[in-house]
């Protein structure tokens, strides 16, 4: 169950995270080498330092409370929020192709989990 409070503080960087998670979970098993591809991706396109371990930790504790239900609604309300910019856009879809091939195997729930999320950010 989604816990408002918690993501009421999000940013654009928790933001993309969940989505990372959202192409990363898709096949149901996180490996470490799509969450060392999400950590990579975070440090080289975002502005702030931050703790992204620390970051990616808090979105997956919250994402995985989630039902796929409130995941699609989380993407639908945030999409609209945060890519708003033709730049922001390329790089997010750029990214979950990236965290698609992290492991070495691209599998079909994740191609129609990427497909959805593409297709709610292009169509804005």
């Amino acid at each position: 169950m989604q816990d408002n409070d918690k993501i009421t503080g999000w940013d654009f960087n928790h933001f993309v995270t969940y989505l990372y998670l959202c192409i990363a979970d898709s096949d149901f098993n996180i490996t470490d080498d799509e969450i060392d591809e999400i950590e990579s991706k975070l440090q080289s396109s975002l502005l702030e330092s931050r703790d992204y371990k620390a970051m990616i930790e808090e979105v997956l504790r919250e994402f995985k409370q989630h039902t796929d239900y409130e995941k699609t609604a989380f993407i639908n309300d945030n999409v609209k929020k945060y890519c708003t910019d033709d730049d922001i856009k390329k790089k997010i879809i750029k990214g979950l192709e990236d965290i698609m091939a992290a492991d070495g195997v691209i599998k079909s729930v994740e191609i129609i989990m990427y497909r959805y999320i593409k297709k709610t950010i292009e169509n804005l």
